[in-house]
Order: structure tokens, then C-alpha cells, then sequence
């Protein structure tokens, strides 16, 4: 059926004049040529002394592998299950994707070098972010990731209790926004796009906290940034389907389209460019990502303007996905568990108390409630994603060649009996203590704790140093949202994500009901 498909708009493009029948003709043959000198050059370069899981060798799944792309979670959590929790390898794109199942092969793809096994190389192929951002790229100029590290590490997490009021003032002005954006449909309910809410909320936050008020406050930049994130994502898509040799011509053109990049960045300079100036005559600490990236940079290259500005605009591209993925799939959780929305209210109405220096601790079941979710709702069946760049031999004796890809299959981790009785059933008491005579005023594990068996926020060695910011914004929309709102699903049945390769991606025409609540909790 779909080859059909496939030879009737061929033959519908090419009838139309000689020369775009040859034009098209010599670049599907390119195309074609390529794909199968893909497959060779992948199949001599193979991991060895593990088993390797595919699907059909029919030569459309071969040449375009269109199984990995739309049935990757699937396929890793099939192949997990029938190989008893075995390491083994999928054919990706272009390379071999090695899953380390076994404990300790997991433990040696964590505890490795980046010059062995390197996350920036897997996310530079990844993302292309030379031309998707701003023309940063991880060099020389701070080869050890030191200026993120330490402004999202230290400065951002030392800073949270002086940005909480900021956060829960974006988050409240955003749900009343979008909640007065749309007609009620009967009895008070709204329907409302629950990735568009979530999405909405997640970006003002982020805004505001990676570059600060003016640019939050800019319905135009607001505009032009949510453009700009949709142009990076298509830009380093296409570029994953194509010969590495289209990327230079290929993601400016995407990324030119809009000019999107163009406008943020120019923001984005022209607020670094006014924070440089004001620190010659005043020592004024803004509260942002933007003066703690200026005093993370010690050298005279991390300080330049136009590396302030692609290392301001990568931070700034890369805390602006994951976050309204996690919070979608914790309200789809509310949604799907409603006993939690009555339990978790009762909670916040005896414990938090915003007078206290960390008013969110005591609410342990909301700790728990959002790592069940993250937990039943990884936003990758991958983590510990890297690129091989020497040769590397699993504990287990697998052998794997520079150039092929290693991760951790967390969704299938996630869901292992042996590590999580009963791993289909949403149970946020799993992480709470079990003495009965406990008060309960403490998790035995956070949201945040990053441990082998729960992979979520990356390897237990270099961990996603922005997470306790990500868990107090969770904590805080959650809260907000459970106390001044009833919710629930539009529908059971409608579909919530859909796979691309690897990522588990909310759709966006999946929709909750909001009623506002009469005088809130």
C-alpha cells in the first residue's frame, strides 16, 4: 500500500516536465545509493558477541528503516522482554544502537570517559546544534562543561528559594490566561489542549528564569522563541534522514525559513550586551540564567559576547522541551489516577505552608506521585545515551566499534518486575516508607534521587545538573493546579503520545476539562 502510494506521486512528479523527471529521478537514486552504502558500512561495522533484535529484512525497512522510526519503544521493549533483560543491539539510522540491560553493563556505560563513550557527540549528531543553536558547539572554549554546570548546578539550585515566589507568580498568571482563552463548554468545564497548556506554562517559566523579566514579559520574543524551538527540532530531524555532508546546507535553510533564530538571538544579545554593560558601574545579582552563565565564565573566550549569547541560547533551547513533556504526563496521570488530585489536596491543605524556607518538603506524596509518573512516563525509551569513540567492551563480553550508539532502554527498565513489583500499576506509595509507625514526614527516595535503577534524570555519575529546578517547577504548577482547578480527561480513548524513534512525544490535540474551583484550597 504505502509503496504504491510512493510510485504514484513519483510518477505524478516526474510526468510533469523532462528535466524534473531526471532532476528527481537522479536524486532519489543518490538518495537510494546512499541509504545502501548506509547499510553496508553499518553491517561491517556491527557490534559483535551480542544478540541484535530487528524486525523485517524487507529492504524498505533496511534502507529507510521506517520500523526504528515510528516503533523504537516498542521494539526495545519486545527485544528487553524476549532476551530475559540481556544487553543486546538494534539497527538504528545510520549506526548500531547498543542497549546495556545487564547492571553491569549499564554501570560501565555510566562510569565511562567522555573520550570513550561521549554524550556531546551523540547530541551534536542528534541535534545539530552548530546549526541550531546559534552556532554554539562544545570546543575548547570550556571543554569540561564547567559554565552550564555550575549555573544550572550551583548558582540555579542555591538560588531556588529566592526564585520561588517568580515561578509560582509565571505559573499563575499563565493558567489564568490560557483558562480565559476559551468558552466554557457546559457547567464551567473548558476543554483545553493539555501539551498546549503544559507547553505554555513551562516556556513563560523558563523564560523568565534562563533570561529574565523583559524577555518574559515579550508577547513577540514569547512568539518568536516557540517558533524557533519548533524550526530546531524539524531542522535536526530532517538532518538525522539525510547524508551528514546536506547539514550545512540543509538546517540554515530550515533554520533561515522563519528567521526565528535570527530574532531570538538578537534578544538574547541585546539583554547580554545591557548586563555587561551595567556590571561596570553596578554589582546588581539579577536573579536569571543569564548573570549566572556571565559569572560562570572565567576565561576570556566563555566571556566574549557571541559566546555569552550561544551558550545563553543553548541552555535556554535545551530546558525548553523536556520540561512540558514531564508536567503533560503528570497531569495525565491526576487524569487517568483521580484519587491522587483528593489525596494530594488533603495533603497540600495540611502540610504546605508557604511561610516556611522550603514549604514543599513536607509534601512527600507529591514527591512521590511525580517519580511514579516520570517513572510509568519516561519522555525516552533511552537514557545515558552516547556516542562510541573507541572501541568499547561491555562487562558482558560485547564488543562494540567506534561510531555505533550505547544507552540504557529506561522505559524498559522502568517497567522490570524485579526492580518494581507489580510495574504496571500506579502506586506513588512504593517510595514511601512502609513503617507503619513512621510519620511519614520523609520519601525513602526524591524525585530528583538518580539511582541505576531509575536512569530518568541521566547516569548516577553526571546526572541532568538542572533537575531540582525542573522538580520545584513541577511542584509548584501541580500544587497550583490541584487547588484552584478540577480536572479530568476529555476522553478516555484519544490517543496522548505518539513515538519518533526513540522519544515518547505528547500530542497536541489531546485535550484535559478545567473547572475552576469556587474559592480555591
Amino acid at each position: 500500500m504505502l509503496m504504491t502510494q510512493v510510485q504514484s506521486l513519483y510518477f505524478e512528479l516526474t510526468s510533469r516536465t523532462p528535466s524534473a523527471s531526471k532532476s528527481i529521478g537522479y536524486s532519489l537514486g543518490i538518495l537510494a545509493l546512499w541509504k545502501m552504502l548506509v547499510v553496508i558500512r553499518m553491517h561491517a561495522n556491527r557490534p559483535k558477541n551480542i544478540p541484535i533484535k530487528h524486525g523485517s529484512f524487507f529492504l524498505g525497512h533496511w534502507l529507510f528503516n521506517l520500523e526504528f522510526i515510528r516503533d523504537a519503544p516498542l521494539m526495545v521493549s519486545r527485544a528487553y522482554k524476549e532476551l530475559n533483560n540481556a544487553s543486546f543491539a538494534i539497527p538504528a539510522l545510520t549506526e548500531y544502537q547498543v542497549l546495556a540491560c545487564l547492571e553491569s553493563d549499564a554501570r560501565a556505560v555510566s562510569e565511562a570517559s567522555e573520550q570513550m563513550l561521549s554524550f556531546h557527540a551523540a547530541m551534536t549528531d542528534r541535534l545539530k546544534h552548530k546549526y541550531t543553536m546559534f552556532g554554539f558547539e562544545h570546543n575548547e572554549v570550556d571543554p569540561h562543561n564547567a559554565v552550564p554546570a555550575r549555573t544550572l548546578k550551583v548558582l540555579l539550585r542555591k538560588h531556588l528559594p529566592d526564585i520561588r515566589p517568580i515561578i509560582q507568580k509565571r505559573i499563575i498568571q499563565v493558567f489564568e490566561l490560557e483558562f480565559d482563552r476559551f468558552p466554557e463548554t457546559s457547567n464551567g468545564w473548558k476543554d483545553i489542549s493539555a501539551f498546549g497548556l503544559a507547553r505554555r506554562i513551562t516556556e513563560r517559566v523558563n523564560t523568565q528564569i534562563c533570561l529574565g523579566t523583559e524577555l518574559a514579559e515579550s508577547s513577540k520574543f514569547m512568539q518568536a522563541a516557540r517558533r524557533y524551538n519548533h524550526d530546531a527540532i524539524v531542522a535536526a530531524e530532517i538532518c538525522r534522514q539525510l547524508p551528514s555532508i546536506f547539514t550545512p546546507l540543509i538546517a540554515p535553510m530550515v533554520m533561515n525559513w522563519s528567521g526565528a533564530m535570527r530574532e531570538v538571538g538578537a534578544s538574547i544579545k541585546e539583554v547580554v550586551q545591557a548586563r555587561l554593560y551595567q556590571q561596570k558601574f553596578e554589582a546588581k545579582d539579577t536573579l536569571d540564567c543569564i548573570q549566572w552563565i556571565i559569572q560562570s565564565s572565567r576565561t576570556e573566550a566563555q566571556r566574549s559576547l557571541e559566546r555569552l549569547v550561544q551558550q545563553t541560547g543553548a541552555l535556554f533551547f535545551a530546558s525548553s522541551h523536556q520540561m512540558p513533556m514531564a508536567f503533560v504526563y503528570a497531569i495525565y496521570s491526576l487524569c487517568i489516577y483521580p484519587k491522587y488530585i483528593d489525596l494530594l489536596r488533603q495533603e497540600a491543605a495540611e502540610k504546605f505552608n508557604p511561610e516556611k524556607k522550603d514549604p514543599l518538603k513536607p509534601l512527600v506524596l507529591l514527591e512521590a506521585f511525580l517519580r511514579e509518573s516520570a517513572r510509568l512516563n519516561p519522555l525516552d525509551a533511552l537514557s545515558i545515551q552516547r556516542k562510541v569513540l573507541q572501541p568499547f567492551q561491555l562487562p558482558s563480553g560485547a564488543r562494540i566499534p567506534a561510531g555505533n550508539l550505547v544507552a540504557v532502554p529506561q522505559q524498559a527498565v522502568l517497567r522490570n518486575e524485579h526492580l518494581y513489583p507489580e510495574p504496571e500499576s500506579f502506586n506513588p506509595f512504593r517510595y514511601l516508607p512502609q513503617d507503619k509507625n513512621s510519620q511519614g514526614d520523609e520519601p525513602t527516595i526524591r524525585y530528583t534521587d538518580v539511582t541505576s535503577s531509575f536512569p530518568y534524570w541521566g547516569s548516577t555519575r553526571k546526572p541532568c545538573p538542572g533537575r531540582w529546578y525542573v522538580s520545584e517547577t513541577m511542584k509548584l504548577a501541580i500544587l497550583h493546579l490541584i487547588t484552584n482547578y478540577d480536572i479530568r480527561l476529555e476522553g478516555d480513548k484519544v490517543p496522548r503520545s505518539f513515538f519518533w524513534t526513540t522519544a515518547l512525544v505528547p500530542r497536541m490535540d489531546a485535550k484535559i476539562l478545567l473547572k475552576k474551583l469556587q474559592n480555591g484550597l
